[in-house]
């Protein structure tokens, strides 16, 4: 068993409630774009709305560059590489302090917001701001997605 909480417009209390009980239960769990916001809540945090609107460019080849965290899971997944180039369409976002104390921040972005985060006394559970299932080309994401399912595949 494994979840994925996608990305999208808007999001609703059940997709905070299903995460709670997800992180509860230690499933894997991915949480994209609205599923980032939705498992920051879950945990007791929130985001808040971009008012500058800088990341929110609704083009499948932009990309902007984030700092990778050394040590995190994330760091792992991308071969150790300490900075990734990523694409960004939402609208709300997280800062630092948002994040720490509830989540272990993995990545940064060139403005200093909250990019991907993980539970670290969890299975697997990691929020990623960007879109990885609009860059299935790169071998990151074939990574994220084969460790994911590995571990939903223990998880039975």
């Amino acid at each position: 068993d494994g979840f994925i909480l996608q990305g999208g417009l808007y999001s609703s209390n059940y997709e905070i409630e299903m995460a709670k009980r997800i992180i509860e239960l230690d499933k894997p769990l991915i949480g994209i774009c609205a599923g980032f916001n939705n498992i920051l809540r879950a945990i007791g945090t929130d985001v808040i709305e971009d008012k500058t609107k800088s990341h929110d460019i609704y083009n499948k080849d932009y990309r902007h560059k984030v700092s990778i965290i050394k040590e995190t899971k994330l760091h792992e997944l991308m071969n150790k590489k300490d900075e990734y180039d990523v694409n960004s369409i939402h609208s709300m976002i997280a800062p630092k302090e948002n994040v720490e104390g509830y989540a272990t921040v993995s990545s940064i972005s060139y403005d200093g917001l909250v990019e991907s985060f993980e539970l670290e006394d969890k299975k697997f559970v990691v929020g990623i701001k960007w879109h990885p299932e609009l860059m299935l080309e790169e071998e990151f994401t074939q990574r994220l997605f084969k460790e994911f399912i590995n571990k939903s595949s223990n998880d039975i």
